[in-house]
């Protein structure tokens, strides 16, 4: 009888083993979750990068417990639905997005088809129009936004460098991100004595032909703008031809030669961002976890300092949490 049993359940497990495996692979790839990535610029494959590090450390291993399909960056906000279009077509249980521009995109592609959406980071959920709160963003969005820095950082500007007083201002007229920005800088500029000269830029082109006609000028200061930002090396070649402070918002930028930055490290985003996503994966409902903030970091560029002949005292070095040289 004993052997009987053990035959019947021998039986049974070659049985379901052999029904799996006649499955298309399409099925049994579909077992495991499908996380689609979408980023506009290719600094935020740093944010992926630490969401993937992350991720895998809480359990979802790329190609065993979890598939991250990552395209490249779309480059330009135009090329930003296909790249999502693509994901939904091809079927995800989640999407994980980098800026602004990338979510209000994901928001509307996702509105009759709710997959999840993770943002990270965007500068102003709620300005921006893509949620109505952050404790309860409700619907199938959530992320992380970035923290608020940019008056802290112009303050920082004029501290390193007290005789500023005119800062060039480049930026995208439609990009929410840049307003938001600009208007929280606009705020303290008659306190710290400072005038913005504003450039809209709505392109590559535009960018190259600004920097071949900027004003004289103390500083150049850069907002929390993709399409910008994503010119980093521009920016810093015109900065250090003219020896002028220049302001970014992230740290990665610094090592490309900025100035400084108070702002945010993206691979600590992409960190933070994995555990929400965990939760995601474990069930949890996007529109019932709260937006969470990312940190600032004042980081500081030595070796450029020297570079356009400041001298910054040791006293405010000793305020950096990092120091490039």
């Amino acid at each position: 009888m004993r052997r009987l049993i053990t035959l019947f359940v021998i039986i049974a497990v070659v049985a379901a083993a052999g029904f799996w495996l006649s499955l298309p692979q399409e099925q049994q790839a579909k077992k495991r979750p499908i996380i689609g990535t979408v980023s506009l610029t290719g600094v935020d494959k740093k944010t992926v990068a630490g969401f993937r590090e992350t991720l895998a450390n809480l359990g979802h291993i790329d190609g065993q417990t979890v598939e991250i399909r990552q395209m490249e960056p779309a480059g330009q906000i135009d090329r930003l639905d296909g790249i999502i279009q693509s994901h939904l077509e091809q079927g995800v249980d989640m999407l994980f997005v980098s800026s602004t521009p990338a979510t209000l995109a994901a928001k509307r592609l996702t509105a009759e088809h709710p997959v999840p959406v993770l943002f990270c980071p965007v500068n102003d959920p709620v300005g921006s129009g893509i949620l109505q709160s952050l404790q309860q963003p409700g619907g199938n969005i959530t992320g992380i936004r970035l923290p608020v820095g940019d008056q802290p950082r112009l303050q920082w500007l004029k501290t390193l460098l007290p005789t500023t007083k005119r800062v060039y201002f480049p930026f995208t007229p439609t990009d929410k991100s840049a307003l938001a920005t600009l208007e929280q800088v606009q705020h303290i500029t008659q306190q710290l004595g400072i005038e913005l000269v504003l450039e809209p830029v709505k392109d590559l082109a535009a960018m190259q032909e600004a920097v071949t006609q900027m004003p004289e000028v103390d500083a150049i200061f850069l907002p929390r703008d993709s399409s910008v930002e994503s010119q980093i090396d521009l920016w810093v070649t015109t900065a250090l031809k003219h020896k002028l402070p220049l302001s970014a918002p992230s740290y990665q930028q610094v090592e490309r030669g900025a100035l400084f930055c108070y702002g945010f490290v993206h691979n600590k985003l992409g960190n933070q961002a994995a555990y929400l996503a965990d939760k995601i994966l474990r069930g949890d409902d996007p529109g019932n976890l709260a937006v969470e903030m990312g940190e600032n970091f004042l980081v500081i560029n030595l070796k450029t300092a020297r570079s356009i002949g400041l001298e910054i005292p040791d006293h405010l070095l000793s305020k950096a949490a990092m120091i490039i040289e």
